[in-house]
């Protein structure tokens, strides 16, 4: 969340770093809930959760 905060207050060449750390740091947690979701280890929760950093993590990719 912090690398996507900071990309919306910066420009140019740092906001762009901001955004490539911001769209890595979600879809390693997309993965991490993925895994976690097929040992059916996430509570209802971690499920919200999980469909919060889907979304965002197809944002970013649809914003390529």
């Amino acid at each position: 969340d912090t690398h996507q905060a900071l990309s919306e207050t910066t420009n140019g060449e740092e906001q762009q770093e901001h955004v490539k750390a911001a769209k890595e740091n979600y879809r390693k947690s997309l993965d991490i809930l993925l895994r976690l979701e097929t040992q059916d280890a996430l509570t209802a929760y971690d499920r919200q959760y999980l469909e919060q950093v889907r979304s965002i993590v197809q944002k970013y990719e649809q914003s390529k």
